[in-house]
Protein backbone atom coordinates (compact mmCIF):
# COMPACT_ATOMS: atom_id res chain seq x y z
CA UNK A 1 0.00 0.00 0.00
CA UNK A 2 3.00 2.20 0.91
CA UNK A 3 4.19 1.69 -2.75
CA UNK A 4 1.09 3.04 -4.02
CA UNK A 5 0.82 5.89 -1.86
CA UNK A 6 4.51 6.86 -2.89
CA UNK A 7 3.26 7.11 -6.56
CA UNK A 8 0.70 9.08 -6.21
CA UNK A 9 2.37 11.38 -3.74
CA UNK A 10 4.85 11.71 -6.36
CA UNK A 11 2.22 12.27 -9.44
CA UNK A 12 0.47 14.29 -7.31
CA UNK A 13 3.35 16.83 -6.50
CA UNK A 14 4.88 17.07 -10.00
CA UNK A 15 1.13 18.25 -11.46
CA UNK A 16 -0.11 20.15 -8.19
CA UNK A 17 3.32 21.76 -7.13
CA UNK A 18 2.71 20.78 -4.04
CA UNK A 19 4.50 19.03 -0.82
CA UNK A 20 2.13 16.43 -0.09
CA UNK A 21 3.34 13.44 1.98
CA UNK A 22 2.65 9.64 1.87
CA UNK A 23 1.39 9.99 5.58
CA UNK A 24 -0.81 12.71 4.23
CA UNK A 25 -3.45 10.61 2.40
CA UNK A 26 -5.58 7.96 4.55
CA UNK A 27 -5.90 4.21 2.82
CA UNK A 28 -9.72 5.50 1.79
CA UNK A 29 -8.41 8.83 0.83
CA UNK A 30 -10.56 9.82 -2.63
CA UNK A 31 -8.08 10.78 -5.32
CA UNK A 32 -10.70 12.41 -7.79
CA UNK A 33 -14.40 12.70 -7.69
CA UNK A 34 -15.39 9.55 -9.61
CA UNK A 35 -19.14 9.49 -9.21
CA UNK A 36 -19.36 13.79 -9.41
CA UNK A 37 -20.49 13.52 -6.21
CA UNK A 38 -18.84 16.43 -5.56
CA UNK A 39 -17.00 14.70 -2.31
CA UNK A 40 -13.63 16.37 -0.80
CA UNK A 41 -10.67 14.32 -2.53
CA UNK A 42 -7.18 15.03 -4.04
CA UNK A 43 -8.10 16.14 -7.49
CA UNK A 44 -6.10 14.06 -9.52
CA UNK A 45 -6.97 14.22 -12.96
CA UNK A 46 -7.35 12.31 -16.02
CA UNK A 47 -3.23 13.51 -16.95
CA UNK A 48 -2.47 12.18 -13.35
CA UNK A 49 -3.90 8.66 -14.12
CA UNK A 50 -1.78 8.20 -16.88
CA UNK A 51 1.07 8.94 -14.89
CA UNK A 52 0.08 6.87 -12.62
CA UNK A 53 -0.90 4.02 -14.63
CA UNK A 54 2.93 4.16 -16.63
CA UNK A 55 4.56 4.40 -13.40
CA UNK A 56 2.84 1.78 -12.06
CA UNK A 57 3.31 -0.81 -15.16
CA UNK A 58 7.07 0.27 -15.56
CA UNK A 59 7.81 -0.37 -11.38
CA UNK A 60 5.21 -3.60 -10.90
CA UNK A 61 6.18 -4.88 -14.81
CA UNK A 62 2.14 -4.82 -15.24
CA UNK A 63 0.43 -4.35 -18.39
CA UNK A 64 -2.92 -2.74 -16.78
CA UNK A 65 -6.15 -2.87 -18.80
CA UNK A 66 -7.32 -0.33 -21.46
CA UNK A 67 -10.21 0.70 -19.86
CA UNK A 68 -10.09 0.29 -15.88
CA UNK A 69 -13.72 1.73 -14.14
CA UNK A 70 -13.14 4.53 -12.26
CA UNK A 71 -14.38 3.19 -8.93
CA UNK A 72 -11.92 0.38 -8.81
CA UNK A 73 -8.97 2.44 -8.83
CA UNK A 74 -10.84 5.77 -6.28
CA UNK A 75 -8.76 5.53 -3.54
CA UNK A 76 -5.36 3.96 -2.40
CA UNK A 77 -6.77 0.96 -0.90
CA UNK A 78 -9.19 0.22 -3.61
CA UNK A 79 -5.92 0.60 -6.57
CA UNK A 80 -4.14 -1.31 -3.84
CA UNK A 81 -6.57 -4.16 -4.34
CA UNK A 82 -7.35 -4.03 -7.95
CA UNK A 83 -3.01 -4.21 -9.06
CA UNK A 84 -3.08 -6.94 -6.32
CA UNK A 85 -5.41 -8.92 -9.02
CA UNK A 86 -3.57 -8.09 -11.45
CA UNK A 87 -0.38 -9.32 -10.56
CA UNK A 88 -1.83 -12.53 -9.22
CA UNK A 89 -3.55 -13.12 -12.89
CA UNK A 90 -0.65 -11.96 -14.92
CA UNK A 91 2.57 -14.24 -13.26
Amino acid sequence: MQDIKNIIVTVYNLSHEGTLRPEDITDDQLLFDYDQSGAENLELDSLDALEVAAIVEEQYDLTLPYEIEPADISTPRRAFDYLSQLVSAQR
